[in-house]
């Protein structure tokens, strides 16, 4: 019978039987803790081939194509600072649009980074779309529109909403809290102001007359012209018999609140730009297809957001009208705006070609805006939509939860061993049915610049996370100067005297004073 060395069997085999133990632990949790699905994860990879039609986006990825075949559904895209947007989808669809030679509206919130890629778009493309651009920071690059026309006011409706228009922006309180009696009474007072303008006075229909008669220090001279005509007597009465009845502080708490409110539009550039009518707002007229874009600036955005709303709301209502050119509205940075009844415009907008594209950074951005029901209902009718990078951790929830839960077979292995005299080990597995999420909070989190979850109807995939390519680089033109004569201060004064001219027609004691000379000289 062999002899072992007594150093081998008093130090060899304890370490020995020790690495075992260890090894056998280490490869049991090893095995444990992985889990292999016999179903993969649902393939959120992009489509393989390119599926484009005369109208469709389609958005090259690592891998395949994002194609968005009926962008009348509507098109939401969400993504924070840095995760991408503007360069994977707001140039490459701007791009598109000229391309397949849509009208449309384009707010470019920091002018002119878009406008300046819709510009070389028609340039490099060679179209001939009628192009305009309207800003209030660059006036030599900028045209004149009067969104105040009494062309667009065919009602008193109308008129109604482009007021909620200017004050819901320049009020953004109103939004969620609501009206006050001075806000009301404020609102209502312009609208008639607008109203008996363009009824009596249409030459000088325009928001910076308006602005410049409810600013206008004699609000009993104003009053006086109002009671004039039976429907804007209506729309301030309760303001006249607050005047009537010496209720001083009534009367001057309405008065501060619309002239501090309108205050802000009281400037020289606005007077400019909204004064003239250098183009009609029907901007997909069949027989005049166009490509507004209007310039907004960061720092400017709650003095500019009323007139830009204005002008779009305006726009979107000749746009959203059957029987027109295929069109677009391109909103950047959408929740810096109010625009009336945006909610309802996808719903009816798909039927009309008419393409809606809102960008934001999160829906907390949304909800502080516009409050969570209407937040709701614009999410509700953007069928396509893509999720960038986000920080917001509700938004990120919402998207894991509409790519939804699959259930998946999971094999759990593990391995088992026994010491004695002779070792042994074991492999046993079992299967269980677990639900899962597609896709994970974290998968949301950790989204690289230019990677979007992507939600697409009417196409051959669904669901889909890719890293879209960014665009090829094309010629950049620079928009040349084009507005020259520019008398900005003229027309400022200008306006006010015209305004002193109207209201002065409808005051009594000015009136009894001309017929006191004209009959001096019968």
């Amino acid at each position: 019978m062999p002899v072992f060395p007594v150093w081998l069997s008093t130090y060899l085999y304890p370490v020995i039987i020790v690495l075992s133990v260890f090894t056998s632990l280490y490869v049991s949790l090893a095995f444990s803790s992985k889990f292999k699905s016999k179903d993969d994860k649902s393939d959120l990879s992009p489509e393989r081939n390119k599926n484009e039609n005369k109208y469709s986006f389609n958005l090259e990825a690592e891998g395949g194509w994002i194609n968005i075949t009926n962008p009348f559904r509507g098109n939401l895209i969400i993504g924070g600072a840095g995760s991408g947007k503007s360069k994977s989808f707001a140039e490459p669809i701007i791009e598109q649009l000229i391309q397949k030679d849509y009208s449309g509206i384009l707010y470019d919130f920091k002018f002119p980074e878009l406008t300046n890629v819709v510009y070389s778009s028609i340039i490099n493309n060679n179209k001939k779309v009628s192009f305009y651009i309207v800003n209030f920071t660059d006036l030599s690059r900028s045209q004149r529109t009067n969104p105040l026309n009494p062309r667009y006011l065919s009602n008193l409706s109308y008129a109604d909403e482009y007021t909620e228009a200017i004050f819901n922006n320049l009020m953004p309180e109103l939004l969620t809290k609501g009206p006050d009696f001075w806000s009301r009474s404020s609102k209502s007072l312009f609208q008639a102001v607008m109203w008996f303008i363009k009824k009596h006075h249409p030459e000088y229909c325009t928001l910076p007359h308006v602005i410049a008669i409810c600013l206008n220090p004699n609000i009993a001279l104003t009053l006086q012209m109002l009671a004039t005509d039976i429907e804007t007597r209506g729309l301030v009465a309760s303001i006249i018999t607050a005047h009537t009845n010496k209720s001083t502080d009534q009367l001057s708490g309405i008065i501060a609140t619309v002239q501090s409110t309108l205050a802000r539009l009281n400037t020289q550039e606005i007077f400019w730009v909204l004064s003239g009518d250098d183009f009609d707002l029907n901007i997909n007229d069949p027989e005049d297809p166009k490509f507004l874009c209007l310039g907004s600036f960061p720092t400017l955005v709650d003095s500019l957001a009323p007139v830009i709303s204005l002008i779009i709301t305006v726009g979107l209502k000749l746009m959203n009208q059957q029987g027109k050119h295929h069109s677009a509205f391109l909103d950047d940075e959408a929740p810096t705006l109010y625009i009336p009844k945006l909610e309802q415009i996808p719903a009816t907008a798909r039927s009309n070609k008419v393409a809606v594209i809102y960008m934001a950074q999160d829906f907390s951005q949304m909800e502080d805006k516009f409050g969570k029901t209407k937040r709701d209902t614009i999410i509700a009718n953007l069928n396509n939509q893509f999720y960038g990078r986000i920080g917001h951790k509700d938004t990120v929830n919402y998207v894991t939860t509409i790519y939804g839960k699959e259930d998946r077979t999971v094999i759990n292995q593990s391995t088992s061993s026994s010491k004695g005299q002779s070792d042994s080990s074991s492999l046993s597995s079992s299967e269980s049915t677990q639900e899962r999420h597609v896709l994970k909070t974290q998968d949301v989190f950790n989204l690289k610049p230019g990677e979007f979850c992507c939600v697409v109807v009417e196409t051959g995939k669904s669901y889909m996370k890719a890293q879209l390519k960014q665009p090829k680089k094309n010629t950049k033109h620079p928009i040349p100067e084009f507005s020259t004569g520019i008398d900005t201060a003229g027309n400022f004064t200008k306006i006010y005297e015209e305004c002193e001219s109207i209201l002065i027609q409808y005051d009594a004691n000015y009136q009894k004073k001309e017929n006191h000379i004209d009959r001096l000289f019968e």
